[in-house]
């Protein structure tokens, strides 16, 4: 739970009713610039993928915010929150559960691609401890530039591979 009562939940492999997916693409809108959000035909392929895992809080029934990720490659593809749910532990609730989630399938890692001028989502992140490992030129299409974050995973490291 977060500092406003909102009920997480963890979705491997979600199969979502239109309206669900209405909403998801509702809150990609309204949290990223045209030339940076995902369309809903690109949702449902990230969502269709073999170990797409998706996070979700609902306050009052209305969805909050939303994290996909793909758990075989550590990757988080994209964490939405609406603007009047920003700044309640929303988004760092999510991320904490799809973190949570990758360390208990043993992942060694997480990755994701950050827009280099989104500062919250960075510092987010950053106080997960992830680390900026590089710069990718272009990567939006508006020509904006991403950052390469990472975080490792000390207890898979100490395991050794599987």
């Amino acid at each position: 739970m977060t500092q406003n009562s909102a009920i997480i939940e963890i979705l491997p492999s979600p199969s979502l009713s239109p309206g669900e997916l209405d909403a998801m693409v509702h809150v990609e809108s309204v949290c990223y610039s045209p030339e940076t959000r995902y369309s809903r035909e690109t949702i449902e392929r990230y969502l269709d993928w073999e170990g797409s895992l998706l996070v979700r809080a609902k306050q009052d029934h209305t969805l909050a915010g939303f994290q996909i990720s793909n758990v075989v490659g550590g990757h988080l593809i994209t964490l939405d929150v609406r603007p009047e749910f920003r700044r309640q532990g929303i988004g760092s609730e999510i991320l904490k559960t799809t973190l949570s989630e990758m360390r208990s399938r043993g992942l060694p890692y997480a990755q994701c691609e950050i827009a280099a001028h989104n500062e919250a989502s960075i510092l987010l992140h950053r106080r997960f401890g992830f680390q900026t490992v590089g710069n990718i030129p272009n990567y939006y299409e508006d020509g904006s530039n991403a950052l390469l974050m990472l975080l490792i995973f000390p207890e898979a490291l100490r395991r050794g591979p599987r």
